[in-house]
């Protein structure tokens, strides 16, 4: 991401812009906007989406990979799923229950398919990557920046970041290797 965009999210908090909901999913719609384009269609970002047709369920925003084959074909495979809450809402253990769920009724995601998640509360944000049916395993892993060798992978620990204090790539952790982790592997590690 854009250093350049430092004093604009800083602006952003300051202002207690990530305080409302709206306001914390239109931020993270901007930023998966910056890492999945939407405009050659090869991503596409849907608000409000219905992770199974008929649930009443919907997640804030869920991005799809599309491709484009011979006679008009077109499949889409799920890449990462976004769920919001503002400031003062559910805490990150109720976000991660409630992706979990959306996740396992997901009719895109086959069976050993991965798919990232991102789970925002205000300023906090963590992320996951979700594995269908795994079994008796947790299909939920945390995954985050390990600050000894600063690499992107799972962590054996539940690890949050602060959207404005962890944001500069200079910051001993910061979230956006992260997102461009997910940005490099869409499909999963």
């Amino acid at each position: 991401m854009n250093p350049n965009l430092e004093p604009k999210v800083r602006s952003l908090v300051n202002t207690h812009f990530m305080e409302a909901e709206a306001d914390v999913n239109g931020f993270w719609n901007a930023v998966l906007n910056i890492y999945f384009p939407t405009n050659t269609l090869d991503f596409i970002t849907a608000p409000e989406a219905n992770p199974k047709v008929g649930s009443g369920s919907r997640t804030d925003l869920l991005v799809r990979k599309y491709t484009y084959g011979a006679n008009n074909t077109v499949t889409r495979r799920p890449v990462l799923l976004y769920e919001g809450k503002a400031h003062n809402g559910e805490n990150m253990d109720a976000i991660r229950a409630q992706v979990s769920d959306y996740l396992k009724n997901l009719g895109d995601l086959k069976s050993q398919e991965k798919c990232w998640v991102i789970g925002a509360r205000g300023r906090e944000v963590s992320f996951w990557c979700f594995t269908k049916g795994v079994g008796g395993k947790d299909p939920l892993e945390q995954w985050g920046v390990n600050v000894k060798d600063h690499k992107v992978g799972p962590m054996a620990t539940k690890v949050s970041y602060d959207v404005l204090n962890n944001f500069s790539s200079q910051s001993r952790i910061s979230w956006l290797p992260i997102v461009q982790y997910f940005h490099d592997h869409p499909l999963g590690p």
